[in-house]
């Protein structure tokens, strides 16, 4: 298991899916609003779909005198990340978001709670298929960053964003040589590069190199991070403890 590590940039940075708005009122909007209520706009395709993301719009209110607390993002059943909450900034903007899909049948659910602790549910009526060109490798040896201690890096591979699904695997390998790197993998539009044993330093000087080189090809070019995983004891019984946008993904 992998505490986020590239699965960030896949949730945020890959090129979401072809979606549409829906035009109707959310039906469950409660008429004396002591509930709250959330609704997504965006049309989530349906059947078989090669995006692995989709960019979401979504009204959410929360029930009388209170204010919205988080927005989850539930998958299968099971809940994902929050994709909003009040008390962390960086986790999301309210009302939008970016939210991944997997591979196989997706039943998704958004959730809302609010501060007075009360909750409410929208389900996506399509349930998409995903198929993905996915070509993941094996976790490489992580080191701890000199940035920050609550963060890992692999010490020979960076990962690269192209800006287009249709660039070019070529385009891509003649900008990987020029840092005498390799593709090992790919996720779509991710690239994994495996470059020699480097610092931290060393493999941001390497990213900037590309970036500054392939600007017109590439969205990012960012290391291979990893949240320390440490054991913790829940310091309350409500089962959203742990919902801080970071939970633990297994690819």
């Amino acid at each position: 298991m992998r505490k986020l590590s590239f699965l960030m940039a896949l949730t945020f940075l890959l090129t979401a899916g072809c979606t549409q708005e829906r035009e109707s009122v959310p039906e469950t909007v409660p008429a004396n609003g002591d509930e709250p209520y959330i609704f997504v706009h965006t049309e989530f395709p349906s059947g078989v779909t090669y995006e692995p993301s989709v960019d979401i719009t979504y009204d959410a209110k929360p029930s009388k005198g209170a204010e919205i607390r988080a927005v989850r993002y539930i998958s299968n059943g099971v809940p994902y990340k929050a994709i909003y909450r009040a008390d962390n900034a960086e986790i999301g903007e309210l009302y939008k978001a970016r939210v991944p899909l997997f591979i196989g049948e997706n039943n998704i659910t958004f959730e809302v709670e609010d501060s007075n602790g009360k909750k409410a549910r929208f389900d996506i009526a399509n349930k998409p298929i995903g198929e993905f060109d996915w070509d993941i490798p094996e976790p490489g040896i992580m080191k701890d960053s000199e940035k920050c201690g609550s963060i890992k890096y692999t010490e020979n591979r960076i990962l690269v964003s192209v800006k287009d699904k249709d660039v070019p695997r070529k385009s891509v390998e003649k900008a990987v040589k020029s840092i005498d790197g390799e593709i090992i993998g790919k996720a779509g539009t991710i690239y994994f590069i495996q470059v020699a044993d480097s610092t931290e330093q060393e493999l941001l000087a390497l990213c900037e190199k590309l970036m500054c080189k392939y600007s017109d090809m590439l969205v990012y070019a960012l290391l291979d991070q990893a949240y320390a995983v440490t054991d913790s004891v829940p310091p309350t019984n409500d089962p959203w403890w742990n919902d801080t946008g970071n939970e633990e993904i297994t690819p």
